[in-house]
């Protein structure tokens, strides 16, 4: 854990940018106030799983594939040579095996005050379980980072996949509105090495499937999930937080009328409202026109942009700017993406039943020009919305 720390502490100070440690002092402070536990400056929840039963030891004569396998009792199980064992972990008895792989060798394992149930789902550089807290017996889900696996995926290097994580649990203890999911704690397990961040749980899960043709809503179910997502974006835009991959995959359901916004790993906070971002994050299908483009953009309205497309979807069971054919959209290459939402217009479906005030807000969400596309505070004030919140017997924060 110490090593942790100091290699996280030097590639924060030693960047060309001081951003990366400010960031980290800010969570520290954040995290102390709201007694959370945290890993690198801030002073974690370090600990070691607990094992029921006994485990199956690693054969004295297999050939050493990989450096991740049970816990042993004899030190003629391990290899010496082994990177990632040292002293401390040998007096210790444990080594290091994937949090997946434990939870499905090991049963339902605990890690301090928290069994972690089974896999509830997967994203580009985590997992989530079910976990429950066996001293309150209250159900999370608990994203788990791998410190051995992630750091080296993609492009971005170790020293981003900390700065993610970082700025992830900062947004989540600055979120205090009931239409986001919000943080619980933060663990860090030396015996899977992972960064386990807990989180209240949404058991209905997505809104929507990630298909490029789905079942469409009615308008007033639509109306209701739209106006809880838009109080959501409200909150973290005011927050300066802007969240980069709005859709409704990322939209998770509490029951059959409540949902949340979730997923902060592509988030951002702005430093300034005139922040322009270069860099693209999310998935393309949501992207703005001007995000397409290549040139700097303002983040805030390339949201209001992925929501306006989130309506859409869940009005005419389709995205806008792509044939109604188009299953592979998905998958289809950048270019091809980004060309349709820059060049097509916004197409209406006459027979599928949308009220004018609707289809109103549906064109200034899913304006090309984002310097006259609604903000969110236009946005709540449309009188679609306004109808809406009135229905959900909620008064817009101002």
């Amino acid at each position: 854990m110490i090593v942790l720390f100091i290699q996280i502490f030097f590639e924060c100070f030693l960047s060309p940018s001081y951003s990366n440690l400010e960031i980290a002092f800010e969570i520290s402070k954040t995290l102390i106030e709201k007694n959370h536990r945290f890993l690198l400056t801030m002073g974690c929840n370090h600990s070691t799983a607990k094992v029921v039963g006994d485990s199956p030891k690693k054969p004295k004569d297999e050939d050493n594939d990989s450096d991740m396998f049970l816990p042993f009792d004899d030190n003629s199980n391990y290899s010496e040579e082994s990177h990632y064992m040292n002293e401390t972990n040998r007096d210790e008895q444990f080594c290091i095996l994937s949090f997946s792989d434990y939870v499905q060798l090991i049963g339902h394992p605990i890690i301090l005050e928290y069994q972690f149930l089974e896999s509830i789902g997967r994203g580009s550089h985590g997992e989530v379980y079910l976990c429950r807290n066996i001293e309150t017996d209250d159900f999370y889900a608990a994203k788990v980072y791998s410190k051995l696996v992630t750091p080296n995926v993609g492009m971005a290097g170790k020293t981003s996949f900390y700065d993610r994580i970082i700025t992830e649990i900062n947004i989540l203890c600055q979120i205090k509105d009931k239409h986001c999911i919000q943080l619980i704690d933060v663990l860090d397990d030396d015996s899977t090495q992972s960064i386990i961040i807990i989180m209240t749980l949404a058991k209905d899960g997505s809104l929507l499937p990630e298909d490029a043709l789905t079942t469409p809503f009615a308008e007033k179910q639509a109306q209701n999930y739209f106006v809880q997502i838009a109080l959501g974006i409200q909150h973290l835009h005011s927050l300066n937080v802007v969240h980069r991959d709005i859709k409704p995959h990322n939209i998770l359901k509490r029951n059959e009328n409540d949902v949340v916004i979730s997923d902060y790993s592509a988030s951002a906070i702005l430093q300034t409202e005139e922040t322009l971002f270069t860099d693209t994050e999310g998935t393309p299908m949501f992207y703005s026109p001007e995000e397409c483009s290549g040139e700097p953009y303002l983040p805030k309205p390339a949201d209001i942009w992925a929501l306006g497309v989130s309506l859409y979807i869940m009005i005419y069971g389709r995205p806008p700017f792509f044939e109604e054919d188009d299953a592979g959209i998905f998958l289809s290459h950048f270019y091809r993406i980004s060309k349709l939402i820059q060049e097509n217009e916004v197409v209406f479906d006459e027979s599928i039943p949308a009220s004018e005030s609707l289809i109103d807000l549906l064109k200034h969400l899913l304006d090309k020009d984002p310097t006259t596309r609604y903000t969110i505070n236009d946005t709540l004030n449309h009188p679609w919305v306004k109808e809406g919140i009135e229905n959900l017997h909620e008064e817009v924060p101002s």
